[in-house]
């Protein structure tokens, strides 16, 4: 009985080493057909089931499956992570050691919003070019920058379609086709360049007026404005921007600077902020549940609002049309139309040839338009509101720039693009400003099927390469004192302004605020005519004072504020 019951548990064990999945049933028939010294009808059934039953219980060396199978994992990671430090491609560019194994610690800080902070750390320890892993490079050289984003111009990350509604319809700004942007591009260029900005000034102005003429009447209702109000700029400039893109991407204002001191305005968008926000996180988190993400319910809410928008221009324009060819007209234009952007995508929509049409649908249309709030909004608002506390940081540049901008009264009206006078400082101030502080810390690239040669390094086909703009900006080696605010670089070098304060001339290769290459950003020259009436009109008619001492960054999609205020101290220049 020992003998075959010895002989069996060699079965079981045999079996077991060679990978045979059995049930209990099935075993125990395996057992009983094995040729046994003692015939079968004298073996002990209780034995032999108790021994199948540990065997099944316990699995192999006397622990059970799951144990196993967390051990055969950890195996098999420690093997991929060896390989990934020492036997990868890009083996040789250096980069922390334990993210070959796990890329929690980087994960964290990308949750965290504090990814920015450990990139630059990870460059000063390891210089221009590190990677986080095998398959994550960063780069700072702005030669090699340059080589990715203008001569190579490598495809965008998957992470930017994560943003959108429906990648088949993405916009410029969220889409990783190289030939879908390009062609989407060629089509949006028109309402961005000159000619076609200067049809927008008009909704600027506008918009821009309605918020400082709420500063006025809050400092015609103070008791002593002397005293200095105080406002919420950060958010004030949030609520610009928002009504900004309202009136030029949907024809219609959001309100919201309205909401902010009127009670009873229009506040069907008052949320639209909250919308967005909330539509980007998913995207966010959709990225990081791959493949389940197509099983995730996405907010479109932000959707409700903007889809009745463009729907509505549509009518109207299809309408206009119909009245046009049943008058025998050869213009299709009825009536003067809206000049803005929505209008013009409508019109190139409507124009498509028949074997075309599906190259700009409605629903191209309607992405399009959201994707302009997601790249214009807060990148704006949020760089003005940066300069202005770069500015309250230094006071002697603050003085210096107030001795440029002559006073004037608070209801003065808004000048436009062209009514802005030159002003040298203040152009400087901005492009300082946008130095220190990019719209976001880096753009996300990666490689085709093809690889590439990066500071002497093969990067290897489907590798993510990010440009590090942030660490770019704040080099040494393109920039003397580095995190020292410094208008001057930026002046003209036969500026009077230099004598009291010489500056090394900026590196304006080492200077990509916009981004640079064929996906730069389309609407810089929008973005610079705002940021400068904004600041001209806020500096001629107050003084500005600091509130807060320090303020915490986080970066997501754009860099932002970890709590949404930036308060300041106003006090009108001209008394009356």
């Amino acid at each position: 009985m020992q003998k075959s019951l010895s002989m069996a548990a060699r079965s079981l064990e045999l079996a077991f080493n060679k990978g045979i999945s059995r049930s209990a049933g099935e075993i125990e028939t395996h057992l009983l057909i094995e040729p046994l010294a003692t015939p079968p009808t004298m073996v002990n059934d209780t034995n032999i089931s108790r021994h199948v039953t540990d065997v099944r219980e316990f699995g192999l060396f006397g622990r059970p499956f799951w144990v196993n199978l967390i051990y055969a994992f950890l195996l098999y990671s420690a093997f991929l992570g060896f390989k990934s430090c020492f036997l990868h491609k890009t083996s040789r560019i250096p980069g922390p050691w334990l993210l070959h194994w796990t890329m929690i610690p980087a994960l964290v800080h990308y949750v965290r919003g504090t990814q920015w902070q450990y990139v630059d750390k990870m460059h000063e320890q390891y210089g221009p070019l590190f990677r986080l892993g095998s398959r994550q490079i960063y780069v700072s050289d702005k030669h090699a920058i340059r080589q990715l984003l203008a001569k190579e111009n490598l495809p965008k990350v998957n992470w930017y379609a994560s943003l959108s509604r429906d990648p088949k319809t993405a916009g410029m700004f969220t889409t990783t086709n190289k030939e879908y942007h390009r062609s989407r591009r060629r089509l949006m260029s028109p309402a961005f360049a000159v000619e076609f900005t200067r049809q927008l000034e008009p909704f600027l102005v506008d918009a821009t007026t309605k918020l400082f003429e709420g500063y006025h009447q809050r400092v015609e209702k103070a008791v002593d404005a002397s005293k200095g109000l105080t406002f919420n700029l950060y958010e004030d400039l949030a609520c610009l921007a928002m009504d900004i893109l309202g009136e030029t991407a949907f024809g219609v204002s959001f309100n919201l600077v309205a909401c902010r001191d009127d009670p009873d305005a229009d506040r069907k968008f008052v949320e639209i902020n909250k919308l967005l926000a909330k539509y980007l996180h998913d995207g966010g988190i959709r990225f990081f549940c791959r493949p389940f993400d197509k099983y995730m319910k996405r907010d479109l809410n932000v959707y409700n609002l903007t889809n009745p928008l463009v729907d509505a221009r549509f009518a109207e324009t299809e309408a206009r049309r119909a009245l046009a060819a049943a008058d025998g007209s050869e213009s299709l234009e009825l009536g003067e139309s809206r000049k803005d952007i929505l209008q013009f995508l409508v019109d190139a929509s409507l124009s498509m040839q028949k074997g075309q049409k599906s190259l700009l649908t409605r629903t191209h249309v309607r992405d399009q338009c959201v994707e302009l709030l997601i790249a214009g909004g807060e990148t704006t608002s949020n760089t003005i509101t940066y300069i202005i506390k770069s500015l309250l940081d230094n006071p002697s540049k603050l003085a210096k720039l107030y001795s440029t901008i002559p006073a004037e009264p608070l209801d003065l009206p808004v000048p436009g693009f062209t009514a802005l006078p030159d002003t040298p400082y203040l152009d400087a101030c901005i492009q300082e400003g946008m130095r220190m502080n990019p719209v976001t810390s880096e753009l996300g690239r990666r490689t085709g099927k093809e690889s590439t040669v990066v500071l002497g390094h093969v990067i290897p086909p489907r590798t993510a390469i990010s440009a590090s703009l942030r660490y770019l900006h704040y080099s040494p080696s393109y920039w003397p004192s580095p995190h020292r605010y410094w208008p001057e670089r930026f002046l003209p070098r036969e500026s009077e302004l230099l004598q009291d304060d010489p500056a090394p001339a900026a590196d304006m290769d080492a200077f990509m605020p916009f981004g640079c290459g064929p996906r730069n950003c389309i609407g810089s020259k929008f973005a610079w005519h705002e940021m400068r009436m904004v600041l001209h009109t806020l500096l001629a008619r107050y003084t500005v004072e600091k509130m807060e001492e320090e303020v915490e960054f986080r970066q997501f999609v754009t860099f932002q504020l970890k709590k949404p205020e930036y308060r300041i101290k106003v006090t009108p220049r001209m008394a009356g």
